[in-house]
């Protein structure tokens, strides 16, 4: 279930389990609180989509459980926060023998800091997330916050990565050009523009790099509410020409492919899907190891480079290290996404728990 169609993570790995669960042993449906938003297109046209017809999910209540008695589910699969509390507070009121999946999709002891009442959040996580049959978290560092944060029992934890669609990302890149100026160094970061995401840090950190080289350009691909904010940003710090905003992108991967360098700025993440994305692409990262999954995806030197939260100037300095040398990733070879994180592996992880009894 999804509480909408618009751009996400928790949406884009849904829609990739939707593309590659076995039809021959799952019959799949997707049911959204919100059927608009530019995702819709993405739904693979075999899966019967159920709109419930709710501008928020409480409102949704009544047609979840008249579709979950009118299914009867052996399981259900939720993801984002919201959505899974609501869907494990009403879980005596489901069918008999429906299991009930909810999946993390962010750090939730940072999250949580930035919601509206985030007391009464937490509360809310440690008695209700324990009546799930299983969480799903996308890293192992969510795995170990959600037990020392929230007092979850390990056993009713399991850790399954996100599914990146290697092949599919290729198809998008077929016929596709250089988006950049081929004399410049490209930084490229795609991400929606909002607090979590710190590209105002990104800008701190591309003029410390910009100052010594003066060949850089920063791309950022995505919108969101911080954008005038930020475009303010870079033209009070003298680096407006040098930074393009290029919004949303419904194809980024040309972005990410003929880019130098992926510039992960955010201040926390559950497991960020752009830069796996990056590495599909075989574009090296460079981020800042901000609470997540980020240190399991990234191996220091072989497909990027970690440097410590939130320090915007160490930022700075190793983006210009990184595009100072020819061959930054030396002699290593080899893709750099690591194998765990292609739909292969990732996919499997999710049948084998939706065919637990």
């Amino acid at each position: 279930m999804l509480a909408d169609l618009y751009v996400g993570g928790a949406q884009k790995v849904i829609l990739t389990l939707l593309r590659h669960l076995d039809r021959r042993t799952f019959d799949l449906h997707l049911g959204v609180g919100n059927r608009g938003g530019p995702l819709g297109e993405e739904i693979p046209e075999d899966i019967q989509v159920h709109d419930l017809g709710a501008e928020r999910v409480r409102y949704a209540i009544p047609s979840v459980l008249r579709l979950c008695w009118s299914l009867k589910p052996k399981a259900m699969v939720a993801t984002v926060g919201h959505l899974n509390l609501t869907l494990t507070a009403i879980r005596h009121l489901l069918p008999k023998g429906t299991r009930v999946l909810i999946r993390e999709a962010n750090t939730p002891s940072v999250r949580l800091q930035y919601t509206k009442y985030p007391l009464v959040s937490k509360i809310l996580y440690r008695l209700v997330y324990p009546l799930a049959d299983r969480i799903i978290c996308n890293s192992k560092y969510m795995k170990q916050d959600l037990i020392e944060s929230f007092s979850i029992k390990p056993e009713k934890i399991i850790v399954l990565f996100n599914p990146v669609d290697v092949d599919r990302i290729k198809t998008f890149l077929i016929g596709c050009q250089n988006p950049y100026d081929e004399e410049e160094e490209n930084v490229v970061a795609v991400a929606r523009l909002t607090y979590q995401k710190g590209i105002d840090l990104l800008l701190k950190a591309f003029k410390k790099a910009f100052e010594r080289n003066s060949n850089l350009h920063l791309t950022i691909v995505g919108n969101g509410p911080e954008e005038d904010s930020l475009r303010a940003l870079a033209a009070s710090s003298g680096i407006k020409d040098a930074v393009s905003f290029v919004g949303h992108r419904d194809n980024p991967y040309p972005f990410m492919k003929y880019a130098d360098l992926f510039a992960l700025s955010s201040r926390w993440e559950g497991s960020p899907n752009a830069v796996m994305e990056s590495l599909a692409c075989g574009t090296p990262v460079v981020a800042f190891n901000c609470p997540g999954g980020i240190e399991e995806i990234i191996r220091e030197g072989h497909n990027g480079w970690l440097v410590t939260p939130g320090d915007w100037q160490a930022m700075g300095k190793k983006i210009k290290e990184v595009l100072a040398k020819s061959n930054p990733l030396g002699s290593k070879k080899g893709p750099l996404l690591p194998k765990e994180y292609e739909c292969e592996c990732a996919v499997k992880g999710y049948e084998r728990l939706l065919l637990m009894e």
